[in-house]
């Protein structure tokens, strides 16, 4: 029954909201969190979800794109979505990402800071994004919600300078699987919350968010390096002026790195000569 979701999306144009999209579902995708919808099922709503929104928007100069499925990706269920959809409804593939685990468990900070550990969730990115491309190469992907660890994130780890170890290396991955939009699990709430709960100081990820948006722009450069896989590393045209900017993450605490860049820029390319020296 779609006759509350249409009178609360009538209700929000009334009041003259700014509504960049409308998301279907959350983590009902696959197998689901605690409950699931088959894609048959899922594809046949959001395809009900379009029509309330063409039909609610048809007088205005824009319309929300439609989102969904807000879930944990699991590659045959996201295909047939896209599938049964086609073009024309399902404008952006969202999914959730909580690749550090549980919030409680003791390795958290060695999972952080393990470069082979974070290296896991590109198998993820690169699934979703061949999927797209042989399903539905008229959407674009966002990272509908991701806060490291599950479960509010973990205690004095998800809220301190340690976590944005995880947090700027998977913005940078992310983006190179062009990735459009990140939404950061939570603003205010949990562990992994980019406020203090109780004073709203910023925590070191908010900072961490606030360099990223001010510095990376949007395109995404490729990066050569035969470097360590300790070092981390991702290039961006510098946003708002001309230039490169680098994003160098040393995830070893027993090694300094001494970088040189150079760029190829009708290559879209950055090579890096990284040269290891053990710390003294």
């Amino acid at each position: 029954n779609s006759t509350n979701a249409h009178d609360f999306i009538s209700y929000t144009i009334s009041k003259g909201y700014k509504i960049e999209a409308w998301e279907f579902g959350n983590e009902l995708s696959g197998t689901g969190i605690g409950a699931s919808v088959s894609a048959d099922t899922y594809a046949k709503d959001v395809g009900k979800l379009n029509e309330i929104v063409d039909a609610l928007y048809k007088n205005s100069n824009k319309k929300p794109s439609i989102m969904a499925p807000g879930g944990f990706f699991e590659q045959g269920w996201f295909a047939k979505l896209l599938k049964i959809t086609g073009p024309g409804t399902l404008n952006t593939v969202s999914h959730h990402m909580y690749n550090l685990g549980a919030g409680v468990d003791h390795h958290l900070i060695e999972h952080i800071l393990n470069p082979y550990y974070l290296s896991k969730v590109s198998k993820t990115f690169s699934s979703l994004s061949q999927t797209i491309q042989q399903n539905g190469p008229w959407a674009s992907v966002w990272v509908g919600e991701s806060g490291g660890a599950f479960n509010s994130g973990g205690f004095h780890v998800s809220d301190t300078s340690v976590n944005s170890f995880w947090y700027l290396d998977q913005l940078g991955m992310a983006a190179a699987y062009n990735t459009k939009v990140y939404c950061r699990q939570t603003l205010v709430g949990g562990h992994y919350s980019l406020l203090n709960t109780t004073t709203f100081v910023p925590n070191p990820d908010y900072y961490s968010a606030l360099l990223w948006h001010r510095l990376m722009g949007k395109t995404v450069l490729g990066v050569t390096t035969t470097a360590s896989p300790y070092l981390r590393y991702y290039a961006h045209c510098s946003k708002g002026r001309a230039g490169i900017t680098l994003l160098l993450i040393n995830m070893s605490n027993n090694t300094d790195f001494i970088v040189k860049a150079r760029s190829r820029s009708n290559l879209k390319q950055v090579q890096l000569e990284a040269e290891s020296a053990a710390n003294k």
